[in-house]
């Protein structure tokens, strides 16, 4: 076993105090606040969790990680301490915000009813993209992200950009132009498209014309959900 991944902890460093900072950052963190033995055990149960979900066996865990494979067994089993350094480097590898060990999932819901306008306000791609509204913001775990886009709203032209998985868009209201793989095509209200998502592509407004679409990005993979953070920004100012 590697002598870092038994790190001694200072007591402001440790695991129980990190979730209280987090109380602090993100109020509404639906984070569990239980003794320490108890909240790394929690969190060695969402660590195997991810793991499972992402295919990933502890060999390839821990080359991804920089952390032996026989710590990450014990961890996994409730016979290791986490520290924090460690824990971040786990969060990085599976693609998801330290706030995620630290919320029980007992709390996660197993449908989400989002009424209409009452959605999560977001700016999609970049300061200057599109406003949006997250259909599904308090489901943390899910294979889909379904996103309201109003596509007249951006105050640039949005650049072509790949991620990971695949996507699905229907246009809700209006016309706009989509491109893809070389090629523009425009898109009235009622059309859609599903395409790998993995080939550069955005959705540009047509000069004076209204455009809403829905957007649907799935994956299997799990992991690109944290990818498509970086592309929302805060939500949108008056």
């Amino acid at each position: 076993m590697r002598n870092s991944d038994h790190k001694v902890l200072s007591s402001d460093a440790s695991i129980y105090s990190t979730l209280a900072s987090f109380y602090v950052m993100n109020p509404d963190c639906p984070c569990s606040m239980t003794d320490n033995r108890t909240l790394e055990a929690q969190i060695a149960n969402q660590i195997a969790a991810l793991r499972k979900e992402r295919r990933l066996t502890l060999k390839k865990m821990a080359s991804t990680v920089g952390l032996s494979e026989a710590y990450l067994s014990r961890l996994e089993n409730h016979k290791a301490p986490i520290t924090v350094d460690n824990l971040g480097k786990i969060a990085a590898a599976l693609s998801v915000p330290l706030e995620e060990f630290f919320a029980p999932t007992s709390h996660e819901p197993s449908m989400i009813i989002t009424r209409a306008g009452k959605g999560k306000a977001a700016r999609f791609r970049g300061p200057n993209g599109f406003h949006a509204t997250l259909l599904a913001g308090q489901k943390r775990r899910k294979v889909m992200e379904p996103i309201l886009i109003e596509v007249d709203t951006a105050q640039a032209e949005i650049p072509l950009k790949s991620h990971s998985g695949q996507e699905f868009n229907l246009i809700t209201k209006g016309s706009c132009l989509f491109l893809y793989a070389g090629e523009r095509y425009t898109l009235n209200e009622g059309d859609s498209v599903y395409f790998d998502a993995d080939v550069p592509h955005a959705v540009r407004p047509l000069e004076g014309i209204t455009c809403q679409l829905l957007a649907v990005v799935g994956s299997d993979e799990f992991s690109m959900h944290g990818d498509m953070m970086v592309l929302l920004n805060e939500p949108p100012t008056e």
